[in-house]
């Protein structure tokens, strides 16, 4: 879910999101911004991880503020 990624950051996510599909990479670490909710934007590191499960893949997003 994209709620709280601006527009600005979407791309990194879905870059590193399709890296993550094709085998490519199992994890990743970037930096992109997320938005708050008066609608200003502050900088996150995400880790995020693909993990093949049972009942399909899953993908796995730990974001911290790098402010």
């Amino acid at each position: 879910n994209f709620d709280q990624i601006p527009e600005s950051g979407r791309q990194a996510y879905e870059t590193h999101l399709q890296a993550l599909s094709t085998g490519a990479h199992t994890q990743t670490v970037f930096r992109t911004h997320h938005r708050r909710r008066d609608g200003s934007e502050y900088p996150v590191e995400t880790h995020l991880q693909y993990l093949e499960m049972p009942a399909g893949p899953v993908f796995i997003a730990w974001c911290f503020d790098a402010t």
